[in-house]
């Protein structure tokens, strides 16, 4: 079975960075971990990659459409179960 998880995100940085950090110490690593941006101002892109350099998270963005729309969007970038 491969573990997939997928983070939500929409200006919320703080959260974001202690969320990755906790996914990131998971014994087995998930073997895909994929940030929906929901239209962020921040640019999660840039924040994964400075806190996290290398690692193999990956962020999909879409505009501003909600919640539930940012978790069909990581769904459909994950290849896990």
């Amino acid at each position: 079975m491969t573990l997939s998880v997928v983070l939500n995100c929409h200006d919320s940085g703080e959260v974001l960075e202690r969320s990755l950090g906790s996914v990131l110490a998971q014994v087995p690593q998930p073997a895909e971990v994929v940030v929906a941006d929901d239209g962020s101002a921040e640019h999660p892109s840039a924040l994964v990659e400075r806190w996290f350099p290398g690692s193999a998270v990956r962020v999909v963005t879409q505009p501003n459409a909600g919640l539930s729309a940012a978790r069909n969007l990581g769904l459909r970038h994950v290849s896990g179960d």
